[in-house]
Protein backbone atom coordinates (compact mmCIF):
# COMPACT_ATOMS: atom_id res chain seq x y z
CA UNK A 1 0.00 0.00 0.00
CA UNK A 2 2.92 2.36 0.63
CA UNK A 3 3.92 1.95 -3.00
CA UNK A 4 0.41 2.88 -4.08
CA UNK A 5 0.37 6.10 -2.02
CA UNK A 6 3.74 7.10 -3.43
CA UNK A 7 2.36 6.56 -6.93
CA UNK A 8 -0.71 8.67 -6.10
CA UNK A 9 1.38 11.59 -4.80
CA UNK A 10 3.65 11.44 -7.82
CA UNK A 11 0.69 11.38 -10.20
CA UNK A 12 -1.17 14.28 -8.60
CA UNK A 13 2.02 16.31 -8.42
CA UNK A 14 2.56 15.66 -12.12
CA UNK A 15 -0.93 16.96 -12.91
CA UNK A 16 -0.32 20.10 -10.83
CA UNK A 17 2.89 20.82 -12.71
CA UNK A 18 0.95 20.72 -15.97
CA UNK A 19 -1.00 23.86 -14.96
CA UNK A 20 0.17 26.83 -17.11
CA UNK A 21 2.58 29.31 -15.46
CA UNK A 22 1.07 32.36 -13.74
CA UNK A 23 0.27 35.61 -15.54
CA UNK A 24 2.64 38.15 -14.05
CA UNK A 25 4.33 41.50 -14.51
CA UNK A 26 8.06 42.15 -14.41
CA UNK A 27 9.28 45.67 -13.61
CA UNK A 28 12.93 46.69 -14.15
CA UNK A 29 14.48 49.99 -13.06
CA UNK A 30 16.98 51.54 -15.48
CA UNK A 31 18.24 54.73 -13.86
CA UNK A 32 15.16 56.97 -13.49
CA UNK A 33 13.12 54.89 -15.93
CA UNK A 34 11.09 51.74 -15.32
CA UNK A 35 10.23 49.09 -17.92
CA UNK A 36 7.06 47.15 -17.07
CA UNK A 37 6.43 43.95 -19.02
CA UNK A 38 3.38 41.69 -18.82
CA UNK A 39 4.45 38.05 -19.01
CA UNK A 40 2.31 35.14 -20.24
CA UNK A 41 -0.71 37.37 -20.82
CA UNK A 42 -3.12 36.90 -23.70
CA UNK A 43 -2.85 39.94 -25.96
CA UNK A 44 -2.61 42.36 -23.02
CA UNK A 45 0.50 44.26 -24.02
CA UNK A 46 1.22 47.98 -24.26
CA UNK A 47 -0.94 49.97 -24.84
CA UNK A 48 -4.17 49.05 -23.03
CA UNK A 49 -7.31 51.23 -23.04
CA UNK A 50 -7.49 51.46 -19.23
CA UNK A 51 -3.75 52.05 -18.94
CA UNK A 52 -0.93 51.07 -16.61
CA UNK A 53 -0.81 52.43 -13.04
CA UNK A 54 2.11 53.35 -10.81
CA UNK A 55 1.49 53.39 -7.05
CA UNK A 56 4.03 54.83 -4.60
CA UNK A 57 4.29 52.58 -1.55
CA UNK A 58 5.22 55.40 0.79
CA UNK A 59 2.40 57.83 0.04
CA UNK A 60 -0.07 55.58 -1.76
CA UNK A 61 -0.28 58.12 -4.60
CA UNK A 62 -1.48 56.41 -7.76
CA UNK A 63 -0.79 57.71 -11.26
CA UNK A 64 -1.65 56.48 -14.71
CA UNK A 65 1.57 56.46 -16.67
CA UNK A 66 1.83 57.41 -20.33
CA UNK A 67 1.11 54.79 -22.99
CA UNK A 68 4.75 54.88 -24.04
CA UNK A 69 5.65 51.47 -25.43
CA UNK A 70 9.03 49.88 -25.95
CA UNK A 71 10.15 46.66 -27.62
CA UNK A 72 12.83 46.15 -24.96
CA UNK A 73 11.83 43.26 -22.69
CA UNK A 74 14.14 42.54 -19.74
CA UNK A 75 13.70 38.92 -18.70
CA UNK A 76 12.59 38.01 -15.17
CA UNK A 77 15.16 36.27 -12.94
CA UNK A 78 15.63 32.65 -13.92
CA UNK A 79 14.01 33.04 -17.36
CA UNK A 80 16.38 32.29 -20.25
CA UNK A 81 14.03 33.09 -23.14
CA UNK A 82 10.37 33.71 -23.90
CA UNK A 83 8.13 32.25 -26.57
CA UNK A 84 8.29 34.34 -29.77
CA UNK A 85 4.61 35.37 -29.50
CA UNK A 86 5.23 36.77 -26.00
CA UNK A 87 8.64 38.29 -26.79
CA UNK A 88 7.05 40.32 -29.60
CA UNK A 89 4.67 42.12 -27.23
CA UNK A 90 5.52 45.65 -26.17
CA UNK A 91 6.28 46.77 -22.61
CA UNK A 92 5.54 50.07 -20.88
CA UNK A 93 8.32 52.63 -20.40
CA UNK A 94 7.81 54.98 -17.44
CA UNK A 95 10.23 57.91 -17.59
CA UNK A 96 11.54 60.39 -15.00
CA UNK A 97 10.48 58.34 -11.97
CA UNK A 98 11.60 59.79 -8.59
CA UNK A 99 13.49 57.49 -6.17
CA UNK A 100 11.22 55.18 -4.19
CA UNK A 101 9.45 51.83 -4.20
CA UNK A 102 6.51 51.40 -6.55
CA UNK A 103 3.83 48.98 -7.64
CA UNK A 104 2.90 48.70 -11.33
CA UNK A 105 -0.23 47.00 -12.64
CA UNK A 106 -3.10 47.42 -15.08
CA UNK A 107 -5.99 49.66 -14.09
CA UNK A 108 -8.24 46.76 -15.10
CA UNK A 109 -6.83 43.81 -13.15
CA UNK A 110 -5.92 40.59 -14.89
CA UNK A 111 -8.44 37.80 -15.02
CA UNK A 112 -7.71 34.64 -13.03
CA UNK A 113 -5.95 32.30 -15.45
CA UNK A 114 -3.42 29.48 -15.55
CA UNK A 115 -1.80 28.87 -12.19
CA UNK A 116 -2.52 32.41 -11.00
CA UNK A 117 -2.57 36.11 -11.91
CA UNK A 118 -0.93 39.13 -10.33
CA UNK A 119 -2.36 42.55 -9.50
CA UNK A 120 1.03 44.24 -9.67
CA UNK A 121 4.82 43.97 -9.63
CA UNK A 122 7.05 45.92 -7.25
CA UNK A 123 10.27 47.69 -8.14
CA UNK A 124 12.78 49.94 -6.38
CA UNK A 125 14.08 53.07 -8.11
CA UNK A 126 17.30 54.18 -6.41
CA UNK A 127 18.77 56.61 -8.94
CA UNK A 128 18.43 60.32 -8.17
CA UNK A 129 16.06 62.14 -10.50
CA UNK A 130 17.95 64.70 -12.59
CA UNK A 131 16.39 68.20 -12.46
CA UNK A 132 16.46 68.38 -16.26
CA UNK A 133 14.90 64.92 -16.82
CA UNK A 134 12.66 65.06 -19.89
CA UNK A 135 9.96 62.65 -20.93
CA UNK A 136 9.31 61.71 -24.51
CA UNK A 137 5.79 60.67 -23.54
CA UNK A 138 3.09 62.51 -21.64
CA UNK A 139 3.31 63.16 -17.91
CA UNK A 140 1.52 60.70 -15.56
CA UNK A 141 -1.99 61.68 -14.49
CA UNK A 142 -3.51 61.12 -11.01
CA UNK A 143 -6.24 58.53 -10.45
CA UNK A 144 -8.45 58.09 -7.40
CA UNK A 145 -7.00 54.78 -6.26
CA UNK A 146 -5.45 51.52 -7.39
CA UNK A 147 -7.75 48.47 -7.86
CA UNK A 148 -5.68 46.36 -5.45
CA UNK A 149 -4.83 46.10 -1.77
CA UNK A 150 -1.59 44.79 -0.30
CA UNK A 151 -1.84 41.23 -1.68
CA UNK A 152 -0.12 40.93 -5.08
CA UNK A 153 -2.27 38.04 -6.41
CA UNK A 154 -5.68 38.19 -8.07
CA UNK A 155 -5.69 34.41 -7.61
CA UNK A 156 -3.03 31.81 -7.04
CA UNK A 157 -3.16 28.05 -7.45
CA UNK A 158 -1.53 25.55 -5.14
CA UNK A 159 -2.37 22.42 -3.09
CA UNK A 160 -2.15 20.13 -6.12
CA UNK A 161 -4.04 22.44 -8.47
CA UNK A 162 -6.76 23.94 -6.25
CA UNK A 163 -7.24 27.70 -6.34
CA UNK A 164 -6.87 29.93 -3.29
CA UNK A 165 -10.30 30.13 -1.69
CA UNK A 166 -11.09 26.47 -2.31
CA UNK A 167 -11.09 24.00 0.57
CA UNK A 168 -7.41 23.29 1.42
CA UNK A 169 -6.41 19.75 0.60
CA UNK A 170 -9.36 19.16 -1.70
CA UNK A 171 -8.58 17.48 -4.99
CA UNK A 172 -9.99 18.97 -8.22
CA UNK A 173 -12.54 16.81 -10.01
CA UNK A 174 -10.17 15.32 -12.60
CA UNK A 175 -7.54 14.43 -10.00
CA UNK A 176 -10.18 12.98 -7.66
CA UNK A 177 -11.37 10.58 -10.38
CA UNK A 178 -7.78 9.57 -11.06
CA UNK A 179 -7.19 8.99 -7.35
CA UNK A 180 -10.22 6.70 -7.09
CA UNK A 181 -9.08 4.72 -10.13
CA UNK A 182 -5.61 4.28 -8.66
CA UNK A 183 -7.11 3.29 -5.32
CA UNK A 184 -9.12 0.54 -6.98
CA UNK A 185 -6.06 -0.63 -8.84
CA UNK A 186 -4.02 -0.67 -5.63
CA UNK A 187 -6.65 -2.74 -3.81
CA UNK A 188 -6.75 -5.19 -6.72
CA UNK A 189 -3.00 -5.63 -6.50
CA UNK A 190 -3.30 -6.46 -2.79
CA UNK A 191 -6.12 -9.02 -3.23
CA UNK A 192 -4.75 -12.44 -2.19
CA UNK A 193 -4.50 -14.95 -4.99
CA UNK A 194 -5.74 -18.54 -4.58
CA UNK A 195 -2.95 -21.09 -4.16
CA UNK A 196 -1.88 -22.90 -7.29
CA UNK A 197 -2.60 -26.61 -7.65
CA UNK A 198 1.08 -27.45 -7.65
CA UNK A 199 1.38 -26.03 -4.12
CA UNK A 200 -1.34 -28.39 -2.79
Amino acid sequence: MRTFFALLVTTTSGVALAVPPPATYHATARGSSVIVCPHLLNERACPQPEGMLRQALGSGQTLRIADRCTSERPLPPGVVAEAPAIAARACYLDECVPPGRYRYGYARPLECMGSGSQYFAEVEVSAALAPDCRREGAAPTPVARAPWGTAPWVCQRGCMGCAVGERPGALPGGIAVLALALLGLGLRWRRPRPPSRSAR
